[in-house]
This record gives C-alpha cells, structure tokens and sequence, in this order.
C-alpha cells in the first residue's frame, strides 16, 4: 500500500510540497496521515493535519476531535481544528445534513489549504467510497461525467479558490485499509452514523450492496472498470468538444455565437458540452442541461433560420443564418456592445467596453511563427495602415474591401452578404486607420490592409475580459 501511494505522490507532481490531510478519525484518514507522514522526509513534503467536528453525535464527536488532536501532537504536526453545528446549519439552510456536512467541511479544507500555501488537500476515500459514488449518480440520473467517479487527483472551486483534492486511497478496499491499521497498530475510532441507514450513502453501503456482491463478489473491480471506461470515453469526446470549440464558437460580453456548419455533422454527445459550456459563460447561476434541451438544440442545428429554443432561467437560443446565438432575455442589448472611437495602442494592449485590444509588431513572414489568423486574429500590413489604428462601430456610408475582390462595397451589403442577424451588425467592432477600414472583426480584413510575405506585420487579437 505504502508503494503505491509513493508511486502516486511521484506521478501526480506533489513531492516537496505541502499538504492538508483531512482526519475525520476513521481508520481510511488514520491510515492515510501515518503513511504520508512515514514518507514525508523521503519525499520533502510537510503534513498539516485538518479535523472538523460535525456536532453530529453530541459527546462522541467531541472525544473523536480529542483524539485526533492528541495524534497530530503525537507526531507533532502542524493542524487546524473546526467545529461547527451541522443539524443547526441544516435546519437554516434546508439542506440535508449530508450535504451542508460536505459544503462546511470543504470550506473549512479549503481556507486551511489557503491558510498554509498547501498544493493539494488529501482524502482518505477507498475504493469502497468510489463504488458507493458512481452507484449513487447512477441512481439520481448520469452521464458519463457521473460514471467516471472520483480521481486520484482532481480540482474543484470553493469560494472563488481552486483546490486540488488528492486521494492516495482510492485503489484500496477497505478491509485493505483496516488490514494495514491492524499490521501497523494504527488505533481509529468507529462513527456510529455509519451505521445508520437513513442516510442515502448508508444506506447503499448496508443494504444495497451487500445484495449487488451476491450477484457478483467483485462488484468493486467491476465498477472501477466501468470509471477506467467512462474516463476513457470522456476525455475524447471532450477532446473533440474542445476543438470544435476553439474554431466555432465567438464568446461576447454576454452573448456566445456558435458557427452550425461543423455542428451538423457532429454527434448529439457533442451538442450536449457545447451547449452546457456556453450557458455556463452566459449564466452566473446556470441551470442543468438535460437531454432534453440537447436535443431541442439539436433540432435547432439541424432546422431552419429563425427558430428559437428557451431554456430554464431566462436563457434563449435563437438560430439566424448559419449561427446559434445563446443570451440572457434581460442582458441582450446593442447599445452594451456600442464602441466610440477609439485609438489602439501599437505595440500594446487596448480596453474598451468588455473588449481587450492586444496588438505587437512582428517581421515573421506570415507563414512563420505569427499566430495562426482567426475570427479574432488579424494579420496587418504595417506599411499600408499607416502608423495609427482605431476601433469603432459601423457609420451610415462604410465602404469595405473585403480580402479577395478588386472593388469596395457598402458595408450594409457586406454584412447581408455574410448573414450577420440585423440585430448584431451594430455590436461588431470594426477597425479602421486614416487610409479606411482595415478589419471587420469577427469576419474580414481589407484586401488593401492585408500582411503579405514581405514588411513587418501587425498583429492584433481581440478578447473578451472574463466573464463571470
């Protein structure tokens, strides 16, 4: 066991580091402290120990608090202590006591993490704990996200904080685990409400199963396959999600553009991330995305122009031309878009209205190492626009020579052309220099202000600041 929790700090990048070991007391937290603690000379880590008495089991919870105490003293380790009325935060909030147990005691993990400049925060789950998980997402209703279970590493945001939670027990079955307490004389103590089988984890543990290990003894095994599979499967269709992404999608101030072209040749699987990433940028409290909103969006993809999906908290999702528009009913207006001319710094970065402007000077030809051109990329020539650059919206009378045509058109028809919705036309920023429109962000440079192979180039990028 010892090996393989070595093995693991090694691959997950947590030698000389220093880490919150959460003692709750049991033999899985007993069992993980002593062997973190056993190799943190050979592996220059520093322990600091975190308990957080529930206020669950009146006298019990508090001589559990005592001797884990007393154990960070015995190996005379840095820690923190809380103690916080759970039933009384459960009758406020309304929640469960399972699950203000588990807010608090992240919380309570997370500001200790903070508090010591910790890398990670170690758990002492089992394999037992990840077959009690994956059984309990299967019950309420899962993807492939709710098979994968827990990792041995992963992250998570608490309060604003991004933590890293680190279990070297994972692999391990519990009597594994009590079979190492009793080897190494390592004394735990026993928390009564496990044995309580009205809580819903419990309640599987006792009761559900025990009857699933007689239909197959190695019900453990077996799960941790199916989480070895759904990870598998996950990271390539997110992989995918990821590209289609990165070439398709146009993240606004409070807006996201979705390009259906590739789309529509793309499995609903794929639907389902696009869709669930882009309300999560548009919403602060984004609501769950089912299957059957993925596949109304589907059917938005594959239909006409001019169809529209609502969805739960004033989300709309509305199909113009080759594009998917997804925004919030009270936060979609033009004049949060409006641009008033201004200046952009060359070489330098340019912020104005939630848009952020970089540009830098380069004399790599184009085929070189500049960034590759984009919807939001732009390669220009620096003899041709002159030595001033401005961003602006459209004005009534614009002319544009779009990349490729020998004449000029009114920017009016450039935009039918391309299907840009009416109601979008007067958020696009377009830039311009004294000698005329250089780039209409988001879609064409001028064939005029274009880079070729030869004189220096400027490169400008638009981005959106983050969105909350």
């Amino acid at each position: 066991m010892i090996n393989k929790v070595k093995k693991l700090i090694g691959i997950s990048g947590l030698k000389s580091t220093t880490l919150v070991v959460a003692v709750s007391g049991g033999s899985d937290s007993m069992a993980m402290l002593h062997i973190l603690n056993q190799i943190s000379d050979e592996f220059d880590l520093t322990i600091v120990g975190a308990h957080m008495n529930h206020n669950i089991r009146g006298k019990a919870s508090d001589s559990d608090q005592i001797f884990v105490t007393n154990t960070f003293a015995q190996l005379n380790i840095a820690y923190e202590i809380a103690s916080i009325n759970i039933p009384q935060l459960s009758i406020e909030t309304k929640k469960s006591i399972e699950t203000i147990a588990r807010i608090e005691r992240l919380k309570f993990l997370s500001q200790t993490c903070l508090k010591y400049r910790a890398s990670a925060i170690c758990l002492g789950h089992n394999s037992n704990d990840q077959t009690e998980t994956i059984l309990m997402h299967i019950i309420r209703g899962t993807g492939l996200k709710g098979l994968r279970g827990m990792q041995a590493l992963s992250s998570l945001s608490i309060e604003g904080q991004k933590i890293t939670l680190f279990r070297p027990l994972l692999d391990h079955l519990k009597c594994e685990i009590e079979e190492y307490c009793a080897t190494n004389e390592i004394t735990f103590v026993t928390d009564s409400t496990n044995l309580k089988s009205e809580y819903t984890r419990n309640n599987l543990r006792l009761n559900v199963i025990p009857t699933l290990m007689e239909a197959n003894p190695s019900l453990h095994e077996a799960i941790a396959r199916l989480s070895e599979a759904a990870i598998s499967d996950d990271e390539l269709i997110e992989r995918i999600s990821e590209e289609i992404w990165d070439s398709e999608v146009c993240v606004s101030k409070n807006m996201v553009r979705i390009n259906t072209h590739r789309l529509t040749t793309e499995h609903m699987s794929i639907h389902h991330r696009i869709l669930k990433r882009a309300v999560h940028i548009i919403s602060e409290n984004p609501p769950d995305i089912s299957m059957s909103h993925t596949k109304s969006f589907t059917s938005l993809i594959l239909g006409p122009s001019g169809k529209t999906l609502t969805l739960p908290r004033s989300i709309l999702v509305k199909k113009q031309y080759g594009n998917i528009f997804l925004f919030k009913k009270n936060k979609h207006s033009s004049s949060e878009s409006a641009v008033d001319k201004t200046e952009i710094a060359i070489p330098g970065l340019t912020k104005i209205n939630g848009w952020q402007i970089k540009t830098n000077i380069s004399t790599i030809k184009p085929d070189g190492i500049l960034p590759r051109p984009t919807a939001l990329i732009a390669h220009l020539s620096e003899a041709a626009i002159g030595d001033k650059l401005y961003v602006r919206n459209r004005m009534n009378g614009d002319r544009f020579q779009p990349v490729g045509m020998k004449h000029s058109k009114k920017i009016q028809d450039f935009m039918v052309d391309e299907k840009i919705p009416r109601n979008l036309r007067d958020q696009i920023p377009i830039v311009v220099s004294n000698q005329g429109i250089c780039w209409i962000v988001g879609h064409r440079v001028s064939e005029w202000a274009k880079h070729t192979n030869t004189g220096k180039a400027v490169v400008i990028q638009f981005t959106r600041d983050v969105i909350k």
